[in-house]
């Protein structure tokens, strides 16, 4: 019998540290049943309460992280986190909870989230650990928190490795540099234009202008950024309609929201991959197949006008370049990057320059006063508008298109973290929303003012904003490649 206890012992010693209570709570359960009449059932049901019992005792007074408060749930538990993750509620609950607990939450047995300017020096700035060069120790990647493409080849999203992040971000930087974007205006042009007409078309028809801007704007972006990595639209604008291809993408991410929240348990994970259905890994993979199957035929085309597919290949010609495999899974992660969220952000700063009358008036003032044509506005003469770009600064500060959390791990060597230790292992995250719209860091967090982004007399009232904790795109290494 001794072996036996030795073994069930272990079990739970492995599981209690790595899962917390809930789950232990769970499998033991189930255990329970499955022995249910058996002479196991008693010394588990006894091991099982002692080790909770232990487990809960531990997180709350003798943990690392037990003088962080959050609360008593989220001490013993990832459950509550792995809930609001999948309900999409996440954003605003741990805003409310640092509403009430302060910077510093914990929200799991070994995670923390923070809602200060200083994560982003703290965690996400670092050098890049290249070979050949001392290594520092820095916050890594939550791995649990990435997907890998379907084709097996990771993308710049979910390299794990920081020299090849590295080359596949200095290569891809390439189709995003000022030139870059100056080169493909004419394109990105074609299709506000287009956007223009079929509002006019629209506002003359029989809906008398009532349109569903929120489509719209999806409708150009995706196209834009279609045509930019694909050399061909999506055809949103003309059919009216979103593309399969895209709402395949849109479902994706909800799929990735579960898949996220089932990373923290990865043994929960690796079952319910084994248990996926058939149809809808087949869903996947034609996906991606039809994403590759667009870079093969816009690469074989030839052409040579200024795309995103034209520059990445000239980025590679001193072969450190994108494989063909890289471009496929990249070629996805661009269009979603680039066309959802930029929608969901100029979404919310119409939504907001309309609720603001006296901020839409002085706006359109200024336009109108800089351009006496439409055709006069270009990438670089809008650049120099101090007030619309303080307009774009707000919305993306009050409606991120990305308001959920970035978690980044711990060293093993461990890390300071605003006076607290973080040990090696725990994770740290960073709500976005909860940080940009954090009253300690800015007058009225919750209403529009582009005045806080100007200087001079404008920004008396907001002279005590952190400006600096507003990064929509992230910091760092890992910082958003397309910022510009």
């Amino acid at each position: 019998m001794r072996p036996a206890n030795m073994s069930i012992h272990t079990l739970l010693e492995n599981l209690t540290a790595s899962y917390g209570l809930a789950t232990v709570l769970v499998l033991g359960t189930l255990i329970s049943v499955s022995l249910l009449k058996t002479d196991s059932l008693q010394q588990l049901t006894f091991q099982l309460f002692i080790y909770t019992l232990i487990d809960a005792v531990y997180q709350n007074c003798f943990s690392p992280l037990s003088d962080i408060p959050g609360p008593f749930l989220c001490r013993i538990s990832r459950l509550p986190n792995c809930y609001r993750l999948i309900t999409g509620l996440q954003p605003f609950w741990l805003r409310s909870l640092h509403l009430q607990y302060g910077p510093l939450v914990r929200t799991g047995p070994h995670q923390v989230a923070c809602a200060r300017p200083e994560v982003w020096k703290d965690v996400m700035t670092y050098k890049v650990n290249l070979p050949g060069k001392e290594h520092i120790p820095h916050f890594g990647r939550d791995e649990a928190m990435y997907i890998i493409p379907p084709n097996g080849v990771h993308h710049i999203h979910s390299v794990h490795d920081d020299a090849e992040h590295h080359r596949i971000k200095r290569t891809i930087a390439h189709a995003f540099s000022e030139k870059a974007l100056r080169e493909m205006e004419p394109i990105v042009t074609k299709y506000v234009d287009q956007l223009i007409t079929r509002l006019d078309e629209a506002v003359d028809g029989e809906e008398k202008g009532k349109v569903d801007l929120v489509a719209w704007l999806n409708y150009v972006t995706f196209d834009i950024i279609g045509d930019l990595t694909f050399g061909a639209s999506f055809g949103c604008l003309q059919d009216s309609t979103l593309h399969p291809w895209i709402a395949t993408v849109f479902d994706s991410l909800r799929a990735a929201c579960f898949l996220g929240a089932l990373g923290h348990f990865p043994w929960v994970k690796a079952v319910f991959m084994t248990l996926l259905p058939p149809s809808l890994k087949r869903i996947q993979s034609e996906h991606q197949n039809s994403s590759s199957k667009k870079v093969d035929e816009r690469m074989a085309s030839g052409s040579e006008r200024p795309d995103f597919m034209t520059l990445l290949a000239a980025a590679g010609k001193d072969g450190n370049g994108l494989s063909r495999e890289e471009l496929h899974s990249n070629a996805t992660l661009l269009v979603l990057a680039g066309s959802e969220t930029t929608a969901t952000a100029l979404d919310g700063l119409l939504f907001h320059l309309c609720h603001n009358p006296a901020v839409y008036k002085k706006l359109t003032t200024e336009i109108r006063a800089a351009f006496e044509n439409y055709e006069d506005t270009t990438f670089e003469t809008t650049h120099s508008l101090p007030y619309m770009n303080a307009c774009i600064e707000e919305g993306l500060r009050i409606h991120t298109p990305a308001p959920t959390d970035i978690t980044r791990m711990a060293p093993p060597e461990g890390k300071m973290l605003m006076g607290h230790w973080m040990p090696g292992g725990t994770k740290v995250s960073n709500c976005m929303l909860a940080i940009f719209t954090d009253p300690d860091s800015f007058m009225d967090p919750l209403e529009f003012h582009p005045e806080r982004w100007l200087g001079g007399q404008e920004r008396e009232r907001f002279e005590g904003d952190r400006l600096e904790a507003a990064q929509p795109f992230s910091v760092g290494p890992r910082g958003c490649v397309g910022k510009k």
